[in-house]
């Protein structure tokens, strides 16, 4: 059985250890330039350069604190840790490690007291952009009083005969620096490529930005109709309104044309599902009507389910329902219609946003990611790497590029980068200057890179040059300080090789800066997460992870072996001319199983509201009900919630009822949300 070792820290630094996926000795956060530049110290843990670990974990208090902080214990395998020194105090271990160490939410876990700690720190990382993979982790938070594992009450005595190392280990420092830009690179990279959706996608996206700005000038305008007195517009507003209501319906239009592809006919396959119709009897219904000459079988169907049921409709639907409303408010102008029209813009907004994140996430389920085109040269200044999609050419000024870029590891601000502009263009620009026939043109593209950069006013063209490379990082020096205007400006101008872009972004700034927005197309995926996690443990030595580990050491019951994907490091040599670097990669081909979650609804609400059998009595009674409501001719994920929810504030409204006491709105949103997740897992299983 794999033996665990337990570092005892703060709780104050859970989101500093999430964003990083690592925890430090406390003198390496204030100079490693990057992430929380602090970290709170424990007793069981009071060395500035180098951290203890425990073979029990060392129970202790935190005394004489206003702030809401408990003990927290990190369980990490033996494995990774046990090449450093080793100190005895009758049968308890201790590890004396002068470095950072990491951890992943597939061999690593976390140890609090009470259910009310594991609370707090779950509710901490919700208001945290930086803390990464949260959702995996707070599955992985353990209260002591159920596990199995041995502990010791702390006291100073343990110990006393250790003692810090005397000098800082700066040559560790630069590893942890690296290992952020690299990890920062390729994740980066991960980021970008699956929001490499279709263009058209896109575009549509674009649109409909356009498309909502529009809409709300033109309340705007109606907003001079107020409290039922409608007095005749000035001829401006009047030609406004008209402009803006034709504008809606050319962006409308557009959003159709390019969504005509990609949409999945929701409403036509409702029908098709719900009376088990295939192609022909779809038409059949199509040609045939209620009566000669009226309103077809299939448009009855149509206008009953988009009644009942708009989340059917199809982006382009909603928005013509938005252009209805507001060409009706126009022709009978009210307060209570203005009002109307306000509340549905909000409402169909979200449902569209929806649906957009809807097709993004099932373009990044289908989309298989078997191969991570990357090889860090162990913690070392350079990266090798070879993308199959760009030539030759472009291969190197990307190696140019990521191979400069990654020696300025002390950057991480964006006026850290404006300050180092012009080092990094001139250097990649005189080794740019070297590599083909015509690197002069792009030598000369990245001077007037920096002219447009620093000078206002100065006109730049980011599309000048053909190479992919170069306009990547243009785009990124351009717009470095927010990735999501990086991205929108990338959108704007045409340019959808994202993962270039991302990966330059995040070998500048690092992993640690990279926030949980930005990889939460990563988490849609399904291999993706385990695939970086493997690749994330290779960097710091560690391969072949599994989750099984951890069920066995807290002596979980019924565990099969179920090993996770296997990193195969493959590095063969390019074919081509002799210039071409070695071609590594990390490839992931054979990496095949699928893990599925086996959790039944049941289980998951228990485990959040196990301290109160009554409210799991309703809730449940609620999930049948919403599961079996014979009043609904389409029972899908969406229904069901909604049932669920509406009965719970039923049961809580009633006031001859207590079983519901103490049971508020946040506890509502709570059980609903699981019940989302689980619905979730459920369809993608």
């Amino acid at each position: 059985m794999e033996s665990y070792f337990f570092i005892p820290t703060n709780s104050l630094n859970f989101n500093n250890i999430l964003a990083s996926e690592s925890i430090s000795p406390r003198a390496f956060y204030e100079k490693r330039g990057f992430g929380f530049k602090r970290s709170e110290s424990v007793e069981a843990n009071p060395f500035l350069n180098s951290l203890l670990a425990y073979s029990k974990i060392p129970e202790f208090e935190i005394y004489g604190t206003e702030r809401e902080e408990f003990p927290l214990y990190i369980g990490i395998p033996k494995k990774y840790i046990e090449e450093n020194s080793v100190f005895k105090f009758g049968d308890l271990v201790l590890y004396r490690i002068p470095k950072v160490v990491y951890i992943n939410w597939i061999e690593c876990f976390f140890v609090v007291n009470t259910l009310e700690e594991r609370k707090k720190l779950i509710a901490g990382t919700k208001r945290s952009l930086e803390v990464k993979n949260s959702n995996e982790y707070q599955n992985r938070i353990y209260l002591l009083g159920e596990t199995q594992i041995d502990k010791i009450k702390w006291s100073e005595s343990i110990i006393n005969n250790i003692q810090d190392i005397s000098t800082f280990p700066y040559d560790e420092l630069e590893r942890e620096r690296n290992n952020n830009r690299i990890k920062g690179l390729v994740y980066g990279y991960a980021a970008g490529w699956i929001r490499e959706t279709s263009p058209e996608l896109i575009e549509s996206k674009n649109y409909f930005r356009e498309f909502i700005n529009t809409f709300s000038v033109l309340i705007n305008e109606f907003s001079q109709f107020s409290h039922g007195k409608i007095n005749k517009l000035p001829h401006d507003s009047e030609r406004n309104i008209q402009r803006e209501i034709n504008e809606l319906r050319g962006l409308q239009q557009k959003i159709k044309t390019l969504l005509s592809t990609i949409e999945n006919n929701s409403l036509e396959n409702e029908i098709s599902e719900s009376f088990s119709l295939n192609d022909v009897e779809i038409q059949f219904i199509k040609e045939h009507s209620y009566k000669e000459g009226g309103i077809s079988l299939y448009q009855l169907v149509e206008n009953f389910l988009k009644t009942k049921h708009p989340e059917v409709l199809s982006i382009s639907d909603l928005l013509d329902i938005l252009n209805s409303f507001a060409t009706e408010f126009l022709n009978q102008p009210s307060q209570y219609k203005l009002n109307q029209l306000k509340e549905r813009l909000n409402t169909d907004k979200t449902m569209i946003q929806k649906k957009f994140n809807e097709i993004e996430n099932q373009h990044a389920r289908e989309n298989v990611y078997d191969e991570i085109p990357f090889k860090a040269s162990d913690f070392q200044e350079s990266l090798e790497f070879n993308f199959s999609d760009l030539n030759k050419i472009e291969n190197d000024y990307l190696n140019v590029i990521l191979c400069e870029l990654i020696q300025y590891v002390e950057i991480s601000s964006s006026d850290e980068i404006s300050q180092n502009l012009k080092s990094i263009l001139t250097k990649i620009g005189k080794t740019v200057k070297t590599i083909e026939n015509h690197g002069e043109d792009d030598h000369r593209y990245l001077q007037n890179l920096y002219k447009g950069i620093t000078t206002v006013g100065l006109p730049f063209k980011i599309s000048e040059t053909d190479k992919i490379s170069l306009q990547a990082l243009a785009f990124v020096l351009s717009r470095h300080s927010d990735i999501e205007k990086l991205h929108d400006y990338m959108v704007k101008n045409k340019f959808f090789n994202f993962r270039y872009a991302y990966m330059i972004w995040g070998i500048l700034y690092g992993y640690a800066n990279l926030s949980k927005v930005q990889l939460a197309p990563i988490a849609a995926n399904l291999d993706l997460p385990t695939t970086l996690a493997e690749f994330s443990a290779s960097l710091s030595g560690q391969s072949s992870l599994s989750s099984v580990k951890i069920d066995k050491y807290l002596n979980s019951e019924d565990v099969s072996e179920r090993p996770l994907k296997t990193v195969n490091w493959d590095y063969s040599d390019t074919p081509g001319s002799e210039k071409q670097k070695a071609q590594s990669q990390i490839s992931f081909k054979d990496a095949k199983e699928e893990i599925k979650s086996e959790n039944s609804f049941e289980s998951l609400i228990q485990s959040e509201f196990q301290d109160h059998p009554d409210w799991l009595d309703v809730i449940m009674e609620s999930y049948e009900k919403a599961s079996n409501d014979n009043t609904v001719i389409f029972v899908d994920n969406d229904t069901i919630v909604s049932n669920f929810q509406n009965h719970l504030l039923k049961e809580k409204s009633n006031k001859a009822s207590e079983r519901l006491k103490g049971f508020g709105n946040k506890k509502i949103e709570a059980a609903t949300k699981t019940l989302e997740i689980f619905l979730s897992r459920k369809t993608d299983s």
